[in-house]
């Protein structure tokens, strides 16, 4: 698997999350690439398999091409 999504409101959350996967990982001998892997909100947008993901101020989320 080459990528994984993981939305969350809870920022703490989700570094715990992520700490729990990288854990795993290592079990197993696996990595996280850090440079490809990014904790950020939904109104900074983000990039996912050629889209392009951001919420609005009215709470839309857009999904446009990149």
């Amino acid at each position: 698997m080459d990528y994984i999504l993981i939305l969350h409101n809870d920022y703490n959350e989700l570094c715990n999350i992520l700490t729990q996967i990288e854990n795993e990982l290592i079990k197993i001998k696996l990595n996280i690439n850090k440079k490809k892997t990014h904790i950020k909100t939904l109104r900074d947008g983000f990039l996912f398999l050629g889209f392009i993901y951001r919420i609005t101020n009215s709470g839309k989320i857009i999904k446009s091409l990149n």
